[in-house]
């Protein structure tokens, strides 16, 4: 993430079109998803498939490790 600190600033609660970052391999942050509303984001699943998922599910909720907004739209 330092790389993208001088145009995202981390925040708690996400809006549309923040940006989630996710670790899915320990140590790192792996996978990213743009929050949608109502707990909802979208990401790709691999390599064709895109899908929509619930941030609390049993799968996303605990891999959860920053919510990104971009400073121009603070």
């Amino acid at each position: 993430m330092d790389g993208l600190s001088k145009l995202m600033v981390k925040v708690d609660e996400p809006r549309p079109y923040d940006f989630l970052m996710f670790q899915v391999i320990p140590r790192f942050i792996t996978h990213c998803g743009v929050y949608m509303d109502f707990n909802k984001f979208i990401h790709v699943e691999s390599k064709v498939h895109v899908s929509i998922e619930d941030i609390s599910s049993m799968v996303w909720s605990h891999r959860l490790r920053g919510v990104y907004r971009h400073k121009d739209m603070i």
